[in-house]
């Protein structure tokens, strides 16, 4: 039989081992949330900067899936994003001197097109569902 004390010891370590799981996760999302910032900064036309100052990161988490959600205009300040996310004639680059080097359509998708591989192998490894 276990004594109190084994059980209480047992217990706090097995708690604290829970508590770092949770902190690694959250530290987890939090570095992918700042790579995807990073990530969809290099291709997000910025001809005025409303549109990226209207992005808005959230981060969701529950026993099957970890959800990050970028979004543009939630406060209504760049009604054109969807247009600017979704036009491919629309003119990205042409005198416009405030948008990086990279700016274009499909600016939140590119990352994810470009880097689905190395996402797919890193929560392969941690036994991602």
């Amino acid at each position: 039989m276990f004594k109190q004390g084994d059980v209480d010891k047992w217990m706090a370590q097995f708690t604290k081992a829970f508590q770092n799981l949770d902190n690694s996760i959250d530290s987890a999302g939090d570095a992918i949330e700042q790579h995807l910032i990073e990530q969809t900064n290099r291709f997000t036309p910025t001809d005025t900067k409303n549109m990226r100052n209207t992005r808005r990161v959230r981060q969701g988490l529950d026993e099957d899936s970890m959800l990050i959600e970028i979004t543009f205009n939630e406060n209504g300040q760049a009604p054109y994003a969807k247009i600017q996310h979704e036009n491919p004639n629309y003119d990205h680059q042409t005198n416009k001197p405030n948008n990086p080097p990279e700016a274009q359509y499909k600016y939140l998708e590119r990352p994810l097109v470009d880097e689905w591989k190395m996402w797919f192998e890193k929560l392969n490894r941690v036994g991602w569902k």
